[in-house]
């Protein structure tokens, strides 16, 4: 259960932000690592956020960047990343449903494929209908004990040397395909998110819609990620941001992107100025400012208003 959003501001810049809470046995836990860096080593990299099963992304994560190290001479742009995981996620698929055949039928998918089994004088016995219709379900996403672990889906945010590009990728393809709008949502909370990102952009003449502002691009994504934290189960905890601008990968950290949530939940409530929110937000993000002293200029900012941003940035209804 999770959020992962990711936006294109212009060539050049572009961010990704997920929630951190992942959901284990039927308990929550923070502190997930959704969001993983792939890189040839070069000049050509990108950031990737995936959703569905934790264990099983992990996977894919791990096979995907042996793969690009591997064949770095074959991964000079963001699009053949891209091809790469599409690759990796294919193969992890077939990987995860081979195994579950073996240890539901004690048969590979090859057997499956065939429509035969080879018995142990050699000869080639005929698979049962029932035993057939179970591996369709599985191929049609109706077995909910496979979907556990492929149901999985990843947005990447490429850069190179031509810029910035999104992709999606998912285990129903064996290729990661580009995304034509400025953002994308995936996960649980994926109607809050694309809900609230949406609406920030309808607020964009078209002309802007492919230059959009940095620190109102950032904002939006960061409420969109708060919007689906608040209605919707599995999403939660501090938001994981990351940014390309310029070619370089920023990486804010925790107690950074925790104030900047803060503030920008804030904003929205009419507790701090807009011009304050570009201020810190530019601060806190992008120059990894002091976090104290943008705390302190936030309580400064609300001036009469501090108890009742304190007591809403805690929880309190009354404010």
């Amino acid at each position: 259960m999770t959020v992962i959003s990711v936006m294109k501001f212009n060539e050049k810049e572009g961010a990704m932000i997920a929630d951190e809470q992942a959901t284990y046995g039927g308990r929550k836990a923070e502190g997930a690592a959704k969001i993983d860096e792939l890189s040839n080593g070069g000049k050509v990299a990108g950031v990737m956020g995936g959703s569905g099963s934790a264990d099983v992304l992990r996977d894919v994560s791990m096979q995907t960047v042996k793969a690009i190290r591997e064949n770095a001479s074959n991964t000079q742009d963001g699009k053949s990343l891209a091809n790469v995981l599409g690759l990796v996620m294919a193969q992890v698929k077939r990987q995860y449903i081979d195994g579950y055949l073996l240890a539901e039928f004690g048969l590979r998918e090859a057997d499956f494929q065939s429509g035969h089994r080879t018995m142990p004088d050699g000869a080639r016995v005929s698979l049962d209908q029932s035993i057939m219709q179970r591996y369709q379900r599985i191929l049609d996403g109706h077995d909910q004990a496979a979907n556990q672990f492929l149901d999985n889906g990843i947005l990447l945010l490429t850069y190179d040397s031509g810029g910035v590009q999104l992709y999606a990728a998912s285990m129903a393809l064996a290729n990661a395909w580009p995304i034509s709008g400025q953002y994308r949502c995936i996960g649980s909370g994926t109607d809050m998110a694309d809900g609230e990102l949406g609406a920030f952009l309808e607020t964009l003449p078209r002309e802007k819609r492919e230059h959009i502002d940095i620190i109102d691009g950032i904002t939006a994504l960061l409420s969109a990620t708060e919007r689906a934290s608040a209605r919707n189960i599995g999403v939660g905890g501090i938001p994981i941001i990351r940014i390309v601008r310029e070619g370089k990968l920023i990486k804010p950290g925790e107690d950074q992107s925790k104030l900047a949530a803060e503030i920008v939940k804030a904003t929205k409530k009419g507790y701090v100025s807009k011009e304050f929110q570009r201020e810190a937000l530019e601060g806190l993000i992008y120059t990894a400012g002091d976090v104290a002293a943008f705390e302190e200029s936030m309580w400064r900012e609300a001036g009469d208003n501090r108890t009742k941003l304190d007591r809403m940035l805690r929880g309190y209804r009354s404010v």
